[in-house]
């Protein structure tokens, strides 16, 4: 029941290690801007171009998240609206799971 957060957690970690990156290559193919070789410069266009669509990629993942997240949030808030007492039974059912969950595991 607990993946959700550390599942998320590790999503974040790796979004901002991939921005990281990105940014570094970027530093790299500006400051190695006057290197010689056709072999080089080859290699630093598909590199750029590689940065552009990984750039383009983390950010339509992002907002497809935040567009999913938003979504998810107003079905509950519809849901909870619609069927307030249903609700409240269905939290209290998985209050009462985490709390027999959590003393299992004190034994």
């Amino acid at each position: 029941m607990n993946t959700a957060p550390h599942a998320g957690e590790a999503r974040d970690k790796l979004a901002a290690d991939l921005k990281a990156v990105i940014r570094d290559a970027e530093e790299l193919l500006k400051s190695s801007g006057e290197q010689a070789g056709d072999t080089y410069q080859s290699a630093r266009a598909r590199l750029a171009s590689t940065l552009e669509s990984a750039k383009s990629g983390l950010s339509t993942a992002q907002e497809s998240l935040v567009a999913r997240t938003k979504d998810i949030a107003q079905s509950t808030d519809e849901y909870v609206q619609a069927n307030p007492w249903r609700s409240v039974g269905i939290a209290a059912v998985v209050g009462l799971a985490v709390g027999v969950l959590l003393g299992y595991g004190r034994d």
